[in-house]
């Protein structure tokens, strides 16, 4: 039988077992009852050598929208402000759900975030996102503290709109939700190519899926900000991250209320590509005329994608 040729090459056995056992030591690591137990002894510890260690923070920022959409280079870069403490893929709206009190919920994610630094704050792409001479992995005092894991964020608030209620509930706080928009085209060829060799559908029904998901996210997206509105969501291109990092990121600092020092901003604009990633052409990846067609149509009735388009640049 001819391969599809909408499938991509399959990892090798080493690489799949590799990614087995990461997954499995996240999975013990990430399971409620450790998370529980040490961030409430760190709690505890807070409590005795650093009694206001969250007392200057005033809002929980989350990021919401689709995967592959450059967030976690945004994520990265706030993360490297001296105010912010901001985890990469904690999914904290699963531990708010299982009922982890305020203070539990801060020390998993500044512990987490710490951990991550350490480590290189390497993206998903592979992509390296330290910033030399910035405050990843650590902090001075906290203003803002929060989670980046955008696609998730917006499926779990999708399927669930009352757990959006249930984290302000937790965290007490105002929530700002950071929303990174790139071409849907590139976002969804680059997801297909990244996981396409675990689908158990066809090439052509697998993107089809993808398209589907990638809807329901921006479904999400406009119920986040019908509920909360235009002060607590904000958009950003990730074209125009990487066009002019230092002015859109002052537009983000302006947005959660932070300073933007001139050297944070250089810092970060240091380590960030100018050209964007054009992926939609790839031939690991053959869009339908047809779909093509049905993402431009839902595309329309979203004024945040406006400009973008299969032929646009980027």
């Amino acid at each position: 039988m001819p391969k599809d040729r909408n499938q991509a090459a399959r990892p090798s056995a080493t690489s799949r077992f590799t990614n087995f056992l990461r997954r499995r030591v996240r999975a013990v690591q990430g399971a409620y009852p450790v998370v529980k137990m040490r961030a409430n002894v760190e709690t505890r510890l807070n409590a005795v050598f650093r009694p206001g260690l969250y007392s200057s923070v005033h809002s929980f920022c989350l990021f919401i929208g689709h995967g592959r959409s450059g967030s976690t280079l945004v994520g990265a870069l706030l993360n490297a402000h001296r105010n912010v403490v901001l985890s990469n893929e904690l999914d904290v709206l699963h531990y708010a759900e299982r009922g982890l009190p305020r203070n539990d919920l801060f020390n998993h994610v500044r512990l987490t975030a710490r951990s991550q630094a350490r480590h290189g704050s390497t993206g998903g792409g592979g992509y390296a996102y330290a910033v030399p001479d910035q405050w990843q992995g650590r902090h001075d005092h906290i203003h803002i503290i929060g989670d980046r894991k955008a696609g998730a964020t917006a499926i779990q608030l999708y399927r669930n709109p009352e757990l959006l209620r249930r984290l302000q509930d937790v965290v007490q706080l105002p929530l700002r939700f950071v929303c990174v928009v790139r071409n849907p085209f590139d976002s969804l060829t680059t997801t297909f190519k990244r996981t396409s060799h675990r689908a158990t559908k066809s090439g052509d029904e697998y993107l089809r899926a993808l398209v589907e998901t990638y809807f329901n996210r921006w479904a999400a997206v406009e119920f986040v900000f019908n509920e909360l509105g235009e002060d607590h969501v904000i958009f950003v291109r990730h074209d125009a991250v990487l066009e002019d990092t230092e002015s859109r990121l002052a537009e983000l600092c302006e947005f959660l209320r932070i300073d933007a020092d001139p050297g944070y901003l250089a810092s970060c604009a240091g380590i960030v590509r100018r050209k964007p990633s054009i992926t939609r052409h790839s031939p690991e990846c053959e869009w339908p005329s047809d779909l093509i067609d049905d993402v431009h149509e839902r595309m329309s009735k979203l004024r945040w994608l406006e400009g973008y388009a299969w032929d646009s640049s980027p």
